[in-house]
Formats: C-alpha cells, structure tokens, sequence
C-alpha cells in the first residue's frame, strides 16, 4: 500500500474514532445534564404543591378559627339552636369557604351537627360514613387537650383524601373550657387537584 493511501487510512480511521469518542461522550453528558435537569425540575415541582398543599391547609384552618372562637359557636354545641344553623350553615357557607364538609363534636366525641356539600353540583349531599366511622374509631382528630390545640393534616378516606382542619369550640375571646371541636374538611379531588395546579402553575 502506497504511502498517500495509509496516510489517508489513518486519518480516516482517527477522524471516525474522534467523532464517535466525542459523539459518546457527549451524549453521556447531555443525558447526564438532561437526567439533573429533569430531577431538579420534579423536585421543584414537588416542593410546589407541597407548598401549595400546605398553604390550602393553613388557610382552612383560618376559615374554621374564625368559627371555632366564636360564642355562638360555643353555645350550639351545647343548645343544638336550629336558628344557628339556619342562618350560619346555608349551603352559601359552603360555597364561600370552598367546603364539603362541617362537623360539630362534643367532648364525648358524639357528632352534635354534621353537613356535607358538593361542590361542583351545588348541592348537599349525604355525610359520608368513612368520617363518621373514622370519628367514632379514633379521637385523634377532634380530641383537644388546651385551647391552643390545632390539628390540620389529609385523611385518606374510601372516597377521596380529605383536607381537614379541627379546631377546639371556645369563646368569642378565645377560653375555656372547652365545649366540643369544630372541623372543617374539603376533599382533595381532582377539581381540588386542578385548582392548586391553576395555582401552582
């Protein structure tokens, strides 16, 4: 073989050796760069509804101390008055706070008034028995030892995770004792879902 063919020989076999050595090694640091990419961009997204979640959880927690703290409040779990409920738990209550639930509890842990509200059709429903089997199973959720007691968190139920927010029934200044628990729930469905991506971006 001349000399000018070999010359062109090697240059030709080091030329696609260099191409496919930088070929390799780029992919594996493009797919290394895209693989960081795409974890950071899950865990971004994470951090995001996690946020988002706890944000809906705080604010519903809120909504029920503005009704927890409140004498008239106080008194119906004792009264059972059906005007408080006429003029305090209309569906619009609901509609208002974004709620598809409300549970007034004594201290024995009997429901004293329960409701349950769709939100998407507008209309009260039946409450469902998971909570109410869930109530009389377990009193970690409206069990309050102090009137600074707060309990928030999501309680997976046969239908739908529930957001819930259980606040002690005190006095319109906030004092003892203690009279029963008010919990305001909100299922975290998937027009829940929907509306804390709208949110969330």
């Amino acid at each position: 073989m001349k000399l000018r063919k070999k010359t062109l020989l090697i240059i030709a076999v080091t030329t696609i050796s260099m191409i496919t050595i930088i070929y390799a090694a780029s992919q594996i640091i493009l797919l290394s760069s895209f693989a960081k990419l795409e974890e950071q961009n899950i865990h971004l997204n994470a951090e995001r509804a996690l946020s988002a979640l706890s944000d809906e959880l705080s604010g519903l927690n809120s909504a029920s101390g503005d009704w927890a703290e409140w004498d008239d409040a106080y008194a119906f779990v004792l009264d059972r008055n059906e005007n408080f409920i006429k003029t305090n738990l209309a569906d619009q209550t609901f509609i208002n706070v974004r709620l598809n639930l409300i549970l007034f509890i004594d201290t024995s842990g009997q429901v004293v008034y329960s409701k349950a509200f769709d939100l998407e059709n507008m209309t009260e429903v039946p409450v469902p028995q998971s909570i109410l089997d869930e109530i009389s199973i377990s009193d970690r959720i409206w069990r309050h030892n102090d009137t600074s007691s707060r309990i928030t968190g999501v309680i997976l139920l046969s239908e739908d995770p529930l957001l819930i927010a259980s606040r002690p029934l005190l006095t319109s200044q906030g004092e003892g004792p203690i009279h029963g628990t008010l919990i305001f729930a909100r299922y975290l469905n998937i027009k829940e879902i929907q509306y804390l991506a709208e949110i969330t971006h």
